[in-house]
């Protein structure tokens, strides 16, 4: 007998009951139709996942790798300083030796003229550097050959590696061509919201006068719980802010353009705190804070001179969560990040945000 026709019929046998006290047992009976074996064990609708690679029980995401490699600054150096020496590179498109003279010089030349603006927008170094921030940081570079109406290479436009799903067919493997193999997934937040109608009080008027208030001389507390916030100051950290109450109300624009506040929409009412903090200790433990998602208690308090006429004292509290961490920058010689939070409600005190005002006497009345 052949080797190969014993390999065939390797795959034919049946399964032989066991014979002995304290065997093995027989395996179960499949409970799915007889099929191929698969190359591994892949996740029911594996194909149908919106987050690429959601399958690969990754536990580190995509998007924490990128705000990583943004907001450290070793790791930024490191990556830029590999993106500088590739692009110091020198390089051309030649025609070997052994092929001069056979016709393909005016190959040669066209194949450089179109890398020296690969995507028809950026240069070459240019593109090498979009190219690599995702090789260096996500391990996932992608190129889209975007061809002409004949079918020739127009561009190679570089892609976000996160968004692109790879696909396998029923046997855990890679679809051959002419199926389709990758896959663009996006995913979206939609907000509902709720219309109804109100009316309003008569018009508030705009203040007279305004009082400054000097920053640089102001406090910011962060704690854990609202019982123990303006307990844990951190000092030299926040640099500027912008405190915003968003009332979320969105009035209805007629076709001539008007608008009318008779019926509007709304969202959630919130506060936004954006603000350019120090890069340190307390920042690092802010990002533990943003790619957690727990939220956190601060409070920016401004007492005596930093308020002009007198002892007030200016508190602004409120229980937030980080939206957005920005990348690393330099302000007048100092690390800085830029961070926006976003107020929630705090379930255990049922409190959002308190602005408080304190005048402080010197006397009696």
């Amino acid at each position: 007998m052949s080797l190969w026709t014993r390999v065939k019929s390797v795959g034919d046998a049946l399964w032989a009951p066991s014979k002995v006290g304290f065997g093995p047992g027989e395996p179960l009976s499949p409970v799915a139709p007889s099929e191929q074996p698969r190359r591994a064990d892949y996740q029911v609708g594996r194909n149908m996942l919106v987050s690429p690679r959601a399958s690969e029980s990754r536990s580190v995401t995509f998007s924490q790798m990128r705000q990583l490699a943004r907001i450290h600054g070793v790791l930024r150096t490191v990556i830029e300083k590999r993106k500088d020496e590739l692009k110091g590179l020198e390089w051309t498109i030649a025609v070997k030796p052994e092929f001069m003279g056979k016709g393909y010089e005016p190959e040669a030349k066209e194949a450089l003229k179109f890398f020296e603006k690969p995507d028809l927008e950026n240069t070459f170094d240019q593109w090498l550097g979009m190219l690599t921030e995702d090789i260096f940081v996500i391990d996932a570079p992608c190129l889209f050959k975007e061809r002409d109406r004949l079918g020739n290479l127009r561009s190679l436009q570089v892609i976000d590696g996160s968004t692109i799903l790879v696909l396998v067919d029923d046997r855990g493997r890679v679809p051959a061509p002419p199926q389709m193999a990758y896959e663009q997934k996006f995913k979206a937040d939609v907000i509902g919201q709720s219309v109804e109608k109100t009316t309003f009080t008569a018009a508030i008027s705009n203040p007279t006068s305004l009082t400054p208030i000097v920053v640089d001389t102001g406090k910011l507390y962060i704690d854990t719980s609202w019982a123990s916030l303006g307990n844990t100051e951190k000092a030299s950290t926040i640099v500027d802010f912008n405190w915003k109450i968003s009332e979320g109300v969105l009035p209805f624009k007629a076709l001539n353009g008007s608008l009318s506040y008779t019926d509007r929409s709304e969202k959630k009412r919130h506060i936004e705190l954006e603000g350019t903090f120090a890069f340190n200790a307390v920042t690092n433990d802010l990002w533990a804070n943003f790619t957690a998602q727990t939220p956190i208690f601060a409070r920016l308090q401004f007492t005596g001179p930093a308020i002009t006429g007198g002892n007030s004292t200016f508190v602004l509290d409120g229980c937030y969560v980080i939206d957005s961490f920005g990348a690393l920058e330099d302000k007048d010689g100092l690390d800085v990040v830029k961070l926006k939070l976003v107020s929630i409600k705090d379930a255990i005190s049922a409190k959002e945000w308190q602005a408080v005002l304190t005048n402080s006497l010197a006397t009696m009345p």
